[in-house]
C-alpha cells in the first residue's frame, strides 16, 4: 500500500510491488536482531537490465542466492546474482553472450529510523534504501550491479578483425580483403592522365 514519507524538506510516495520477483518480504526477520534466511530462486530480469550495446533481455533468467540478515537498522541483503548478457560485437557486430555474476550487498533501513535521520538533517540517509510494509525492493541495488559488470566495448573476441572501414565488408569471412588506395599526392596526377588518355582516344576515333 503507498504511504508518504516525510523528509525535512519534502513528502515522498513509496510505493513497492509485492508482485516483482525482486521485491523481498522480510517480515519474519523485521525487529529480530540475529535472524536470517536464506533466498535461492530464478527470476525474470526486467526491463532496462543493461546499457545500449549489452544487457540481460527483459524475460532472460537471472539467478538469485542471497541471504538476508536483520541487523539493529534493519535488514542486510547480500549474496550473488547471475545472468546471461546479450549485445553485439562493437568490432563485427556479431552475437555476443557474456555470463556475468556479481555480488550484491544492500541494508534496507526501517522506516521509523530512517524517518528518525532525516528529521536530525542528515541528507546521506535519502540515499539509504528503506523497508515498505516490510518489504525489499532489491531491483535498482541488481541493475547497478549488473549494469556496471557489463564490458563497455563488448567483442566477440579479443583480436575480432571487425568490419572493412570502406566497404562494411566482414574481414573474418576474408582476410585477404583489402581496397587499392591512390596516395592524395598523386590523384591530380592520375585524373590528368586519364582525361588526356579519353582525349586521345576521341581524336582517334
Amino acid at each position: 500500500m503507498p504511504r508518504l514519507r516525510r523528509t525535512h524538506s519534502q513528502e515522498i510516495l513509496i510505493t513497492t510491488d509485492k508482485r516483482s520477483p525482486l521485491v523481498l518480504d522480510t517480515h519474519e526477520l523485521s525487529r529480530r536482531p540475529g535472524t536470517m534466511r536464506e533466498v535461492a530462486r530464478v527470476v525474470a530480469a526486467p526491463a532496462d537490465m543493461g546499457t545500449a550495446v549489452i544487457g540481460v533481455p527483459e524475460g532472460a533468467d537471472l539467478t538469485l542466492g542471497l541471504r538476508l540478515e536483520s541487523v539493529m537498522e534493519g535488514v542486510l541483503v547480500s549474496g550473488v546474482v547471475r545472468g546471461t548478457a546479450v549485445g553485439e560485437c562493437v568490432r563485427c557486430l556479431d552475437e555476443v553472450r557474456d555470463e556475468v555474476t556479481v555480488r550484491v550487498q544492500e541494508l534496507f533501513v526501517y522506516p521509523e529510523r530512517a524517518q528518525a535521520a532525516d528529521d536530525s538533517g542528515d541528507d546521506e540517509a535519502d540515499d539509504e534504501p528503506e523497508l515498505t510494509d516490510d518489504l525489499a525492493d532489491i531491483e535498482p541495488v541488481v541493475r547497478d550491479s549488473l549494469v556496471t559488470a557489463l564490458p563497455f566495448q563488448p567483442l566477440c573476441r579479443q583480436d575480432c578483425p571487425g568490419l572493412c572501414s570502406e566497404c562494411g565488408a566482414r574481414l573474418e569471412d576474408d582476410p585477404e580483403h583489402h581496397h587499392d588506395v591512390v596516395d592524395p599526392r598523386w590523384a591530380a596526377l592520375q585524373t590528368m592522365l586519364e582525361e588526356s588518355s579519353v582525349s586521345d582516344e576521341t581524336k582517334e576515333s
